[in-house]
């Protein structure tokens, strides 16, 4: 048999018996959540356990684990090497026979996976980026050009339902590992950027302002194809559709 437990500090209770006895079992949980809180994402300072990365956690009757996490973007520079630090960490719990990690992608993570834990840390630590970068006079996250400006308010003006601003963020996705997102923003979210530029209102998801800084946003138009673009110092690639990009955080 094989016990699971996904984003849980306990282990699972259940009708089936385990070979593994139940306090050994939920001291092996404890210890291997424990475990996965010492890994970190070294694009933001806070453990993986936290942020969500972790999908799923079986340990079988012979003692070995085998986990499916994730990552935040596809492209994240790391991804060969996560999933030896994982096996690493959880390979030091004792009663550990074996640990194998898996990275998948589907479903694709989003901030929303984040504990209350991580999101206080994660606003703390953009709060410190913050302060120190405008001691250092650190580069407006968005610019905006007319041509933008002007089509972002042409947009929030045909909105039907009231509206504060356009939020813009990153997702997995696409063959280059992410792709741009827009959404209307009825309300302003407690991590949000706000950027006020050319009399238009913008806000920057928390987790993409790191991929964003310093990104000039335009609005370009032909007669095949109209959209909006973005010159964006940290981005590594694109494909050849020009629909996903891979990005790097801002250093």
């Amino acid at each position: 048999m094989t016990e699971s437990f996904e984003q849980l500090s306990t282990p699972p209770n259940g009708p089936n018996p385990t070979a593994i006895p139940p306090d050994e079992l939920a001291r092996m949980t404890d210890d291997i959540v424990a475990a996965l809180k010492t890994v970190y994402d070294p694009e933001i300072p806070v453990d993986i356990y936290e942020l969500g990365l972790i999908y799923k956690v079986d340990i079988d009757d012979d003692r070995n684990v085998a986990i499916e996490m994730t990552l935040t973007a596809p492209g994240c520079p790391v991804a060969g090497d996560m999933p030896g630090w994982v096996e690493n960490a959880v390979s030091t719990v004792g009663g550990v026979k074996n640990c194998t990690a898996t990275i998948v992608f589907d479903p694709p993570w989003d901030h929303s996976r984040m504990s209350d834990e991580a999101r206080v840390a994660l606003n703390m630590w953009w709060g410190d980026i913050m302060e120190s970068a405008t001691a250092h006079s650190r580069p407006q996250v968005m610019k905006l050009t007319d041509d933008a400006a002007n089509r972002v308010r042409e947009i929030l003006a045909k909105s039907e339902k009231p509206v504060v601003g356009l939020r813009i963020g990153v997702k997995n996705g696409g063959c280059a590992g992410m792709e741009y997102t827009m959404e209307w923003a009825e309300d302003q979210k407690p991590f949000d950027e706000v950027v006020e530029d050319k009399g238009v209102k913008v806000l920057i998801d928390a987790k993409a302002m790191m991929f964003l800084l310093g990104t000039e946003m335009d609005f370009q138009s032909s007669t095949l194809k109209s959209g909006f673009t973005f010159n964006n110092p940290n981005q590594v690639s694109a494909c050849g559709c020009g629909e996903s990009v891979q990005l790097k955080a801002a250093e």
